[in-house]
């Protein structure tokens, strides 16, 4: 680890009561303040880096799967293609209910799905960020993917009359 960083680790373990840790805290919250005001811009792109980063796998076993570009490659850009497919799948989801069809329970899971993407996003660029903490949103990505691929189907057929 950098020097910088094994100071804050040993500054963060030091403090033996309330008043120490508070006045730790607050140090390292000027710090970071100070940090963000001197670029700004270099604040936002590293967090926008990081949301993206949670939603990034390269692995699909992490501890197990010897280095490989060629698969890691494979493994990236077929996230990447799914990702973006079930987000299209879930924005056709929504936009295609017509009025009469919109049930409230259609909304709520759609909105829902929708925050929950956004929270996973958000909440791990303001923490440590791993593409492990992605997962639990994979079984809607995989859903609205499959709505995508079925509706990409559908549009065939209907272009071809079968």
């Amino acid at each position: 680890f950098p020097p910088e960083v094994k100071k804050i680790y040993t500054d963060i373990a030091r403090p033996a009561n309330k008043k120490e840790r508070a006045e730790v805290a607050q140090k390292y919250f000027q710090l970071s303040l100070t940090e963000i005001q001197k670029d700004p811009v270099k604040f936002i792109v590293m967090h926008i880096k990081k949301m993206w980063y949670v939603w990034e796998k390269h692995f699909i076993f992490y501890y197990f799967e010897p280095e490989s570009t060629a698969k890691t490659l494979f493994i990236y850009w077929s996230n990447v293609g799914l990702l973006i497919a079930g987000v299209f799948g879930l924005i056709h989801w929504i936009r295609q209910l017509k009025p009469e069809e919109k049930h409230i329970g259609r909304v709520i899971f759609g909105g829902t799905v929708a925050v929950f993407f956004v929270y996973i996003s958000l909440i791990h660029s303001f923490s440590l960020s791993e593409e492990r903490y992605s997962l639990p949103g994979y079984p809607f990505v995989f859903l609205f993917f499959s709505y995508f691929l079925w509706f990409i189907a559908k549009r065939f057929l209907q272009m071809f009359k079968f």
